[in-house]
């Protein structure tokens, strides 16, 4: 198994430190968070796979806020030219967007909808 990066054991703490036994995080920490990955953007492949373990084990009041913060990352690099945050979670949003939407309640449902509203100007062009 390759080493984790000292940057995405920093996230992971950042991470688990700004839920704590919250269920989700406020807007000002998740937008910390996010600029945090993109000033970290050559590891956004780890960050990335982290997201998705995260997202995995999380409860599914957690996940909506995985989901913003995978939308706000998404919406600070969408102007690079190399697209690596956009590319990499293209790979796993789309599973994760369906898994909130048929296993969430209704307000897991209206988030899902919004952020397929914001995101769908990813779906048109970016490989899965």
């Amino acid at each position: 198994m390759p080493r984790k990066s000292p940057c995405l054991v920093l996230l992971l703490l950042v991470y688990r430190v700004s839920f704590g036994r919250k269920v989700g995080i406020s807007s000002s920490r998740r937008k910390a968070l996010s600029h945090w990955c993109v000033f970290h953007r050559r590891y956004c492949q780890q960050v990335v796979k982290t997201w998705d373990c995260e997202f995995r084990t999380a409860p599914c009041e957690r996940r909506i806020s995985l989901l913003y913060l995978a939308n706000d990352i998404m919406q600070n690099t969408r102007k690079e030219t190399n697209g690596g945050y956009i590319t990499e979670f293209m790979r796993v949003i789309p599973d994760a967007l369906n898994e909130v939407f048929n296993n969430g309640d209704g307000p897991g449902r209206v988030a899902v909808k919004r952020l397929i509203r914001l995101l769908s100007v990813y779906w048109n062009g970016v490989p899965a």
